[in-house]
């Protein structure tokens, strides 16, 4: 676990982006300061859209969950009517209508996403927590109720483990049998199943870092770098570097905007193995149609299943 320093270091880089908002500080000031990229749909996002504050330990939460499964995806809830109209209630406290979220004492959620049939969340002590599996059709009743920690590689030292994020995450995002984290240094942190897109069908749950840092520092050495788009699909990650470049990495097939056949990463990495090969990340670059007079830049990137979809625009 982090000591308590380093927790307090964590703590006060979250303090000083709450203080920030709450003084109605700019977006652009905040990416400025490599706090925050760009664009990342998730939670520091809503809270620079809505001035919503993050939740802290001393906070309740409700977290409400529609939808049906039979093999093992643990925070679903059920098409039966019932008194939340379809929906089941999770808590931090025990309720007559509600369940109760077992996350570790003195924490508040940070992010929530769900994948096939599994979610993860993570707390604000940047620890991440499995509920379900990444494995598809795993039994419910083999499911630990109180959430399977996922713990992280290091680049440098792999064989040691940490409980905790040691950047501040800014994206949490799952696929159908994986999640993916982004962190302020530009850090792509990768969990699940490990072939659709990063070697063979074996399961981890260490994140390992996919070498997405290094390759900006390597193919963009002649100005800054935004992270301005980041998502996944089914079966892919894809980010959008400075509103032009499209840098993405998984299963190219199925339409994945027209890399057909082009197979997974090679050369294959084993389970739990950092990844820092640049040329393993499949880059596309706008510059024909939608930029080639220097005007048109991506204004959004959607992805699902196997397909990707790029907006673009006139600045």
């Amino acid at each position: 676990m982090a000591s308590k320093s380093s927790k307090e270091t964590r703590g006060s880089h979250v303090d000083a982006i709450r203080e920030e908002l709450e003084q109605g500080k700019g977006r652009d000031n905040l990416i400025g300061k490599e706090f925050i990229k760009n664009n990342n749909r998730n939670y520091l996002e809503s809270g620079l859209k809505t001035n919503i504050r993050p939740l802290t330990e001393s906070d309740d939460y409700e977290i409400y969950f529609s939808g049906k499964s039979t093999n093992g995806a643990l925070l679903t809830g059920s098409t039966e009517p019932k008194q939340l109209d379809g929906f089941e209630k999770f808590t931090k406290y025990d309720s007559d209508n509600a369940k109760k979220l077992s996350i570790p004492k003195d924490q508040a959620l940070k992010f929530i996403d769900i994948g096939l049939q599994f979610t993860v969340i993570m707390t604000t002590r940047n620890e991440a927590f499995l509920y379900g599996d990444f494995v598809y059709g795993s039994s419910s009743a083999s499911i630990n109720p109180l959430g399977r920690q996922l713990s992280i590689l290091m680049t440098l030292t792999p064989e040691v483990k940490l409980n905790y994020f040691p950047d501040e995450p800014v994206a949490m995002l799952c696929g159908e049998q994986f999640v993916a984290v982004l962190d302020s240094c530009n850090r792509l942190w990768y969990c699940g199943i490990e072939k659709f897109g990063t070697a063979n069908s074996s399961c981890t749950y260490d994140f390992v870092e996919i070498g997405l840092k290094k390759y900006l520092e390597t193919e963009f050495v002649d100005e800054p770098t935004h992270i301005t788009h980041f998502r996944v699909g089914g079966r892919h990650l894809c980010f959008c570097i400075n509103n032009r470049t499209i840098i993405s990495t998984g299963a190219n097939y199925y339409g994945q905007l027209g890399i057909i056949n082009t197979p997974d990463l090679t050369p294959p990495v084993p389970p739990s193995t950092v990844l820092t090969v640049a040329s393993t990340l499949s880059r596309y670059t706008f510059v024909k149609t939608w930029n080639a007079d220097g005007k048109y830049r991506v204004r959004d990137v959607a992805c699902s299943g196997n397909m990707t979809a790029i907006l673009t625009g006139k600045l």
